[in-house]
Order: C-alpha cells, then sequence, then structure tokens
C-alpha cells in the first residue's frame, strides 16, 4: 500500500512540472454547494462558437491557470490533439464546443484528449473592463449540446470539482 501511494504521489509531482514548468505550481479550484451550482451559469449568456473571438483577457487568464505560456484550443469540428499518440505536433490537445458570455460572465465548455478523454467547464467574472477573475471549473465525462443541457449536468453534480489538476 505504502509503494502504491509512493507512485500515485510521484506522478501527481511529474504532473506539475509537466504542465506548468514548475513545481510549485498549483492551479486553483473550488468546490460549490448543489445550491451554488444551480446557479453558477444563470443570467442571459450569449453562445460563442469561435476561439478567436473570446476576449483576449479570458485567453490570457486560462493559460496562465493552465500553467501554459499561450491559449491553444481548437475551434468545435476542428482537429485537435484528441489521443496521447502525437500524430501531428503542434495540434491544441484542447477543443472547444461553446461558450457563454454575459456582461458579467463568461464560460468556456471544452473537451481535452488523451488517455482519458475528458470535458471540462471553466467559469469566470468579467468586470466591466472585459478583465476576468476564476470562479469556479468542473470536469465531466460527457459534454453538453446546449446551454441549457450544460445547466441541468452542472446542477446534477455532472462535473466534479474536488480535484485540483483538471486544466
Amino acid at each position: 500500500m505504502k509503494v502504491g501511494g509512493g507512485i500515485l504521489l510521484c506522478f501527481l509531482g511529474i504532473g506539475s512540472v509537466f504542465y506548468a514548468g514548475q513545481s510549485s505550481y498549483r492551479p486553483p479550484f473550488r468546490t460549490l454547494s448543489l445550491s451554488q451550482r444551480a446557479h453558477i451559469l444563470d443570467g442571459q449568456l450569449t453562445i460563442q462558437k469561435d476561439v478567436n473571438q473570446l476576449p483576449a483577457s479570458l485567453k490570457l487568464q486560462f493559460a496562465r491557470l493552465a500553467g501554459e505560456k499561450d491559449f491553444k484550443m481548437a475551434n468545435p469540428g476542428e482537429e485537435y490533439q484528441s489521443t496521447d499518440v502525437i500524430m501531428r505536433p503542434g495540434l491544441p490537445r484542447r477543443r472547444l464546443l461553446f461558450a457563454g458570455i454575459s456582461n458579467d460572465k463568461i464560460f468556456i465548455l471544452y473537451e481535452e484528449g488523451g488517455y482519458s478523454h475528458s470535458y471540462h467547464v471553466a467559469v469566470f467574472h468579467l468586470d466591466p473592463k472585459r478583465n476576468v477573475t476564476f470562479l469556479w471549473m468542473g470536469t465531466g465525462t460527457r459534454g453538453a449540446t446546449s446551454l441549457k443541457q450544460l445547466r441541468m449536468m452542472v446542477t446534477a453534480g455532472d462535473f466534479a470539482d474536488d480535484r485540483a489538476y483538471y486544466w
């Protein structure tokens, strides 16, 4: 049992180095109550399906939180690194499903390739100057095809928010 735990800790440490280039980096995470989840995506949100139309401040903040130099994400339907086997170097490892933008909030729903293909929703506060601040992120095993479906999935707890390694 001790050996397995040691291996896991070693693996998690390597993951931190891989994503951030420094072992002290820890991405933020917040665990929301069921009531908070039910309202995290409230409001009149305009759907966006083009990463080029997302605010530069969101891209900068997302890359920083992910421990990466640049924001790289494919548009819906575009090719991306969907597996661990790199067939074409330079492809982004994430692909946007859709985003939502309101006066004070922005979220992105995306999929990430690899051995354990996953879906992520990241929510940010958007201030009047278009600056963003991280609010919440969750990880799931399936994505949504509409805002209505995404809201139901988040409320139902289909996106886990108890992990610090989900970027």
